[in-house]
């Protein structure tokens, strides 16, 4: 399958792939913020292929004149992770056609980094986190 854009009827098959990837994910509230706020914003960029799929979305901080393109999903089946490289280059083609400024990807997973610099990428900053 040649990559194409999400729409609204790939749902189940996007909430049956994240469940079996994450087993706490949240289908009802994925489902709402996928159709009011991922289908309706152009900010946003959703795309898939057979077996995995991308969503990322443009940002701005209002201290800066720079918008950002970050990889806020990326999800694939277990069996099929190259796919995941083409998601990306369309991701970074969609950022530089949208002027942004930057484009982030990470991942909790220790194929991020591969993936991150397959497609040109570089190690940026490190990340923390505080569970409460």
């Amino acid at each position: 399958m040649k990559p194409r854009l999400l729409v609204e009827s790939d749902l189940p098959w996007m909430i049956e792939l994240a469940q079996r990837r994450f087993p706490a994910f949240n289908p009802v509230a994925a489902r709402s913020w996928f159709v009011n706020e991922v289908l309706t914003n152009d900010r946003y960029f959703a795309m898939r292929t057979e077996d995995a799929f991308l969503i990322a979305v443009l940002s701005s901080m209002p201290w800066t004149s720079r918008t950002e393109a970050i990889v806020l999903i990326l999800i694939t089946a277990d069996d099929k992770p190259w796919q995941v490289v083409r998601l990306l280059r369309e991701s970074i083609n969609w950022a530089r056609q949208r002027k942004a400024a930057h484009w982030h990807f990470w991942m909790d997973d220790a194929d991020a980094g591969a993936l991150a610099r397959r497609v040109g990428a570089r190690e940026n900053t490190s990340r923390y986190r505080m569970d409460l």
